[in-house]
């Protein structure tokens, strides 16, 4: 489940709307998906863009290892099995490079060892599919 005190700033402060943000080289209450599969990616993004947070997606281990450390990030919600590289091996590295940005795993493997090693390697919080809308990440 969800731990809203990974990210007080999202259960106590609700951002400008997108439009009315100073540009800025920080990514102040952006949240980066790393996640295959379009359907959750899109409606995550939808989710939470409502909620005035600017989202990015990434679809491949690759590509979401890039964006995690090339930004800073007020959330990483990070898939398991993706193509390229696996969440396991992105959320080591990103603990390496950033080790304050809280990380919440989503993925379809919901074995207790699958928990455990999340954790391990430096998961926030971990969620299993399917979820339910209330158990996402929300403002």
């Amino acid at each position: 489940m969800f731990r809203a005190e990974l990210v007080p700033s999202m259960a106590d402060h609700q951002p400008p709307m997108p439009e009315h943000r100073p540009a800025s080289s920080s990514k102040d209450h952006a949240i980066l998906i790393i996640e295959d599969d379009e359907d959750i990616a899109s409606l995550l993004t939808l989710h939470l863009g409502d909620s005035g947070y600017d989202v990015s997606h990434a679809a491949t281990g690759p590509s979401g290892l890039e964006e995690a450390t090339r930004s800073t990030w007020s959330l990483i919600i990070l898939d398991l099995m993706l193509p390229g590289l696996d969440g396991m091996e992105i959320c080591r590295r990103v603990r390496a490079h950033s080790p304050e940005v809280p990380i919440l795993m989503l993925t379809a493997r919901g074995e207790e060892i699958d928990k455990i090693l999340g954790f391990e390697v430096g998961a926030d919080d971990y969620l299993t599919k399917p979820f339910a809308q209330r158990m996402a990440p929300h403002s």
